[in-house]
């Protein structure tokens, strides 16, 4: 069963948008089931499975409960992330950061509260407009019309979400919250 991939698992349809009750109530019952204390006068070997199989319940649960890590988890298993490093996004995104980046390069030093809010209120306005796209993309591919496109094209949005993260990250590394 630790073979089995987390929606298999908690007997949930592959949704970017699990629910979450569901979720909850297959997680309870299966961490009874599979709880170390309820199996002490197992062997050794019955111990590491039950072990082991409790273990995948939690970071199952864990994954499909965080909305980008149950993303991430998706399209990994669809094999669109097998290759990170040779994905590409759209130049016109990659020219902003290029933008966005240099600006945060040039102020680093003696950058003001005025100037980091104006850098953060940009990054706003990328993580808005991914957001909404996010949406749509997730509603298309949630009503069966278009999957392939639909995960075509979260996994860019993804791919632009970790590229914000890091934005806001070297925005942090300098500037007070």
């Amino acid at each position: 069963m630790l073979e089995a991939n987390y929606f298999d698992l908690f007997g949930l349809p592959v949704s970017f948008r699990p629910d979450a009750q569901a979720l909850k109530k297959s997680y309870y019952k299966l961490s009874r089931q599979y709880h170390p204390d309820f199996h002490t006068d197992a062997g050794a070997e019955e111990q590491d499975r039950v072990a082991s199989m409790a273990e995948h319940i939690n970071t199952g649960f864990q994954t499909l409960s965080d909305q980008a890590s149950c993303m991430k988890y998706i399209l990994e298993m669809k094999g669109l992330l097998s290759d990170v490093g040779a994905q590409s996004l759209p130049q016109n995104f990659l020219f902003d950061m290029m933008e966005l980046n240099e600006e945060i390069d040039s102020l680093q030093p003696e950058m003001t509260g005025d100037q980091v809010e104006r850098i953060r209120s940009k990054v706003s306005l990328f993580d808005n407009a991914l957001e909404e796209n996010l949406d749509h993309w997730i509603n298309q591919f949630e009503s069966g019309q278009n999957r392939e496109e639909a995960l075509q094209e979260i996994k860019i949005l993804y791919l632009k979400s970790k590229y914000l993260l890091r934005i806001r990250e070297n925005i942090s590394t300098f500037a007070a919250p």
